[in-house]
């Protein structure tokens, strides 16, 4: 079922030499890795090369580190490994070797039930104190203990200390499996778990007199002994025969009802996340996508965790239990981010409840970088994302850097490469600092071309006229614009609004003039707009000199001279020569400008 655990045939396959040329090639293809580790694995089992088993496995799962059969394959050749290093080494050391081999691989895919169990199985050979060993399976399943796949790590913790615990320890693992178990067994453990406490004394299964004093305090609370009637009771009892004798037998009471509760509890927890554990048909990691059925089931368990959790630290607002609910979703988006380890969405939804949940930019922050990190290096939604985290944190130089990595990384694509000047711009804008807006503009218009070019310098005028309020830069930016791609109808559109503003700042008549001018150079016969663009703007042309003309007569000589555009045949323009006009001096040489009052312009 794992597939990261199938060795590929090696009949027929490629050699190592070309194996290395197609990563080289490509240093994320998965199956060429795949290929070569088994090709190196063989070779090292056959005792051949085995001077390239750690560059090959280090190099692998540097890019894959949630393969978790390939950290067990890795484990399973150290020794191999150590005596080829190190021909005098003991068993000792390749123990110590694969020791730390294994808490790297946890460190990476603390959640897989595999590598904790094979940890485990490592460990419990050499391991000669038990308190070690204990506090190992503590560890495990701590992370992995509510898993279905969990079973055998359970039943090796219970044979450990049914071997070398007490009765204490094993009554402990009892009440905690009966507590999380979601394996389908839970009835068994619970028979198991009455038939200890029919075998041992209550001093025996809790030898802290503290909790046993608290379970005997629950239950005169759960059968409403009030203070008084208890005191005198106590007195009563205490001169009597097997008064302690009663009172461990309501503490074993108290004992078998709270750890019922809490069997009952899990049981409901189950059946309520049942039909999505169920939609989870793999929970490895693999490079090849998820069906959507599965995606979906994974949207659907978030978000229902992320409700009910939010219901749960409404009616209850203790510390503890809110950190115990943010602790069941953090877990499941872990869960879900080793399947769904190559989807966006998931870790921008992680980031996102890990900031609303606990309102600390810097957990969000965590987990895109992780994310940029290991899995998704370049991915520009979630670059955008962590920016405006470092940005909200107050980390602005950090934000800046990664919207210049974004930028670089854009440089081939001139659509996102566009998106990232604007995204760029919008940044140093919030900082205040016009020379860096004006910085991030002028250095896409040196690179980009086409429409999106077109887009960037209305975008620039934009800001110009609005934010700085410098309608002279603005009119040179569109110019320059319209110098280079006179074809294009929007440009001229937006030289023409940007006369317009001017209505609520200078005389009407002044506007007039100036936005006249622009629809005659617009309408020339040496534009080379097409015969439907110069329609549409002479329609717009009419249209604003009945609006705003002051003498009827241009007006009429607008409707004549349109009427003869309609009737004449207009030249091919598609034909035309558009000569490329460098930027002019005035974008070229921006002079240093002070911080600029973020205050909406006035009119």
């Amino acid at each position: 079922m794992m597939s990261d655990h199938i060795a590929l045939p090696l009949a027929g396959a490629a050699s190592y030499e070309e194996l290395l040329k197609c990563i080289s090639a490509d240093e994320w293809d998965f199956l060429s890795w795949t290929k070569l580790l088994s090709l190196v694995e063989a070779k090292a089992l056959a005792n051949e090369n085995i001077d390239r088993v750690v560059p090959t496995f280090e190099g692998f799962l540097r890019r894959f580190p949630l393969c978790f059969g390939y950290w067990s394959k890795y484990a399973d050749l150290q020794a191999t490994v150590v005596r080829y290093e190190v021909p005098t080494a003991n068993d000792e050391t390749i123990a110590a070797a694969k020791t730390v081999l294994y808490e790297r691989a946890l460190e990476q895919v603390p959640l897989s039930v595999e590598l904790w169990t094979a940890y485990c199985a490592h460990v419990a050979l050499t391991e000669i104190n038990s308190q070690g060993m204990r506090q190992l399976y503590e560890r495990a399943l701590y992370y992995v203990g509510a898993e279905r796949q969990s079973v055998p790590l359970w039943e090796a913790f219970l044979d450990f200390e049914a071997s070398r615990g007490t009765p204490s320890t094993v009554c402990n693992v009892y009440r905690r499996g009966l507590a999380v178990d979601t394996t389908g067994r839970i009835d068994e453990l619970w028979r198991k778990f009455k038939l200890l406490t029919r075998c041992y004394k209550i001093s025996e299964l809790i030898e802290n007199h503290q909790e046993t004093s608290a379970l005997l305090k629950r239950y005169k609370a759960r059968k409403q002994f009030d203070a008084e009637s208890s005191e005198e009771e106590a007195r009563r009892l205490k001169s009597m025969a097997g008064y302690s004798a009663l009172e461990e037998q309501r503490q074993m009471e108290q004992l078998l009802f709270e750890t019922e509760q809490a069997k009952n509890a899990c049981i409901q927890r189950t059946l309520q996340r049942q039909k999505f554990e169920l939609g989870i048909r793999r929970w490895y990691f693999h490079v090849k996508p998820l069906d959507e059925a599965q995606l979906e089931n994974w949207r659907q368990y978030l978000y229902y965790e992320m409700q009910n959790t939010t219901k749960n630290n409404f009616n209850d607002t203790s510390v503890s239990t809110r950190k115990n609910n943010f602790a069941q979703v953090d877990h499941l988006f872990e869960r879900c981010l080793i399947p769904c380890a190559l989807y966006a969405e998931f870790w921008l939804s992680y980031a996102f409840w890990k900031y609303h949940s606990r309102n600390d930019f810097d957990l969000a922050i965590d987990v895109l970088q992780r994310a940029l990190t290991k899995f998704l290096p370049k991915r520009p939604d979630i670059m955008e994302t962590l920016a405006l985290f470092l940005e909200a944190a107050g980390r602005c130089e950090e934000a800046r850097q990664v919207y210049i990595d974004i930028f670089e990384f854009a440089k081939p694509d001139a659509a996102r490469l566009a998106a990232c000047c604007l995204k760029r711009a919008a940044f140093e804008t919030r900082q205040h600092d016009v020379n860096a807006t004006l910085a991030a503009f002028r250095t896409t218009l040196h690179i980009i071309d086409g429409p999106h070019f077109n887009y960037i310098a209305s975008q620039m005028a934009r800001f110009q006229a609005l934010v700085i309020r410098d309608v002279p830069a603005a009119r040179v930016t569109l110019d320059y614009a319209i110098s280079n791609r006179p074809d294009d109808p929007r440009l001229w559109l937006a030289r023409i609004q940007l006369e317009m503003m001017q209505m609520y700042q200078e005389r009407v008549y002044l506007v007039v003039d100036l936005v006249s001018a622009v629809y005659e150079r617009a309408l020339a016969p040496e534009t080379p707009l097409s015969f439907h663009h110069k329609l549409d703007i002479w329609s717009r042309y009419l249209y604003f000199a009945q609006a705003y003309a002051y003498s009827v007569t241009s007006i009429l000589d607008i409707k004549r001279r349109l009427a003869e555009f309609r009737t004449t045949v207009q030249p091919d323009v598609s034909k035309v020569q558009i000569q490329q006009t460098p930027m002019p001096a005035e974008l070229e040489d921006i002079p240093e400008l002070s911080k600029f009052d973020p205050a909406p312009p006035k009119f």
